[in-house]
């Protein structure tokens, strides 16, 4: 994962307002005297913010340290293994999605939870998709850690193929408990839209 270097400069602006606050009350406190403080603080805050912009952009090269939220343990998920594709807004993720998952598991012994990123499109998905990928987690994560991988993609809204190269696409029917599983009256319940 990286950064931008306007969400870096963002950090380094938002950072130095706070330490130069810090900078303008210890000056002050030290010489007893507005205008130096202030003349120190208005100096430092031009400096470190490009020092701070340099030092991000650094360490932003830098791997070490670093793993997506969504990482499992090496050794667990097996990339070259078949694997089970859903794809969806999961807003919120709900049992019906949780019924859905479990027959994707039995299928090939692995799944990967496709979380699509669209937050307020069509004022219905309130959600992040890190809230969404929290909601998965807390209701996968115990029994099915190392089976399971979460990636974020576009607001896909169109699958397309050619050939049949090996994989099929999979309408599942459930019983009519399940199937009127709604994630709208989920939110509606919650005051949400």
């Amino acid at each position: 994962m990286t950064e931008t270097n306007l969400r870096s400069l963002a950090k380094a602006i938002s950072w130095r307002i706070t330490g130069t606050i810090d900078t303008f009350v210890v000056s002050f406190l030290i010489t007893g005297e507005l205008l130096i403080a202030g003349s120190i603080a208005s100096i430092e805050i031009m400096t470190k913010i490009v020092l701070f912009w340099l030092h991000e952009r650094a360490w932003n090269k830098i791997k070490w340290g670093r793993y997506s939220r969504s990482a499992v343990p090496v050794g667990e998920f097996d990339w070259r293994k078949e694997t089970v594709q859903m794809l969806g807004r999961w807003q919120p993720w709900h049992a019906g999605h949780r019924a859905l998952f479990e027959r994707a598991i039995a299928k090939t012994g692995q799944v990967c939870i496709m979380i699509r990123d669209c937050e307020g499109w069509h004022d219905s998905n309130p959600f992040k998709r890190e809230e969404v990928e929290n909601f998965i987690h807390a209701d996968l994560k115990e029994k099915y850690e190392g089976k399971y991988i979460v990636v974020f993609v576009p607001n896909i809204t169109n699958i397309t193929y050619g050939r049949n190269v090996g994989y099929k696409i999979e309408n599942e029917v459930f019983d009519e408990d399940t199937h009127s599983i709604s994630a709208t009256e989920i939110r509606r319940q919650m005051n949400l839209k």
